[in-house]
């Protein structure tokens, strides 16, 4: 990814005339990204809840961890996604 950006720049540098092609930047507003990142992190969740049923059904099966184990290592994650989605919301609340 930092190879791309430092492409771009340099592109942008010596072919200003192609950051025209970036006006108008943003055509539908913020709320429309905003709505689009909800959506993704909605979708990624889902993904990711799945994902985390099959780890817990072959820890139990395999590992032979207990239900109790398993419920403290999984409620630290979700909890700091919470946390730092109510940041996000509360920082994307005042520029909106």
């Amino acid at each position: 990814m930092i190879f791309i950006g430092i492409a771009g720049i340099v592109v942008a540098i010596k072919e200003p005339e192609r950051l025209n092609n970036f006006t108008p930047f943003l055509p539908l507003g913020w709320p429309k990204i905003l709505i689009t990142m909800g959506f993704t992190f909605v979708a990624f969740e889902g993904f990711d809840l799945v994902v985390l049923g099959i780890k817990e059904i072959h820890l139990q099966r395999f590992h032979r961890v207990t239900p109790e184990e398993t419920i403290a290592q999984n409620c630290k994650k979700p909890l700091v996604m919470v946390k730092v989605s109510k940041g996000f919301l509360s920082w994307a609340k005042k520029i909106i």
